[in-house]
């Protein structure tokens, strides 16, 4: 939309958003956090690992390792893994087509950055999701040394909302995640993680 597309570097954005709500008198800078889904699981960790200004981070379906993902959808699917979906990467990502779009794709991955995460950092992904390895849930908690508060939770069959994002079951999921982020800044707040 109007020449943006998406970028590798979601700090840029996220320094942006944090600027305009500190201006705010309705909210509190020292308590933003950001949750993400699907490709928010790669946008929102590595936000969180650069801009210092995050309270905390969730990482809904741990998209650890994007550009791998559309490797092995080009080579599983093909030109159509769902409509009209190679042409849509291109315009969110700006790429002229699709061979570029993969190699540029390379980048975006969470390996060496996820470690910079300095805040409460929750993992939620489903044991069942067909779009996003459950490995890179294991791969993004793994690598969260620096996280004073770090879960991973997998979400499993017999819960439901096991699938990608949980969308077999959201409202679950959609509750165990709000609880986190309300403990969590409930914990900031109190200092019990400071």
């Amino acid at each position: 939309m109007q020449g943006l597309t998406a970028r590798i570097d979601t700090e840029v954005w996220a320094a942006a958003c944090i600027d305009w709500l500190e201006g705010r008198t309705d909210i509190r800078g020292d308590l933003i956090g950001l949750a993400g889904w699907s490709l928010g699981g790669y946008y929102v960790p590595r936000a969180a690992a650069f801009e210092k200004r995050l309270a905390l981070c969730v990482a809904w379906g741990a998209n650890h390792n994007w550009g791998a993902v559309q490797k092995r959808r080009l080579d599983r699917e093909g030109e159509n893994p769902v409509p009209h979906y190679w042409d849509h990467v291109l315009w969110v990502w700006g790429r002229p087509d699709i061979a570029t779009f993969i190699e540029f794709a390379e980048d975006i991955h969470l390996d060496g950055v996820v470690e910079n995460i300095t805040v409460p950092f929750l993992i939620a992904h489903g044991e069942k999701d067909r779009q996003i390895p459950l490995d890179y849930a294991h791969r993004s908690y793994e690598q969260a040394v620096n996280s004073p508060k770090r879960e991973l939770r997998i979400f499993t069959p017999e819960e439901g909302a096991t699938e990608h994002i949980g969308l077999d079951h959201l409202p679950y999921v959609t509750t165990f995640i709000a609880d986190w982020v309300s403990d969590t800044f409930a914990e900031l707040d109190g200092g019990a993680l400071s």
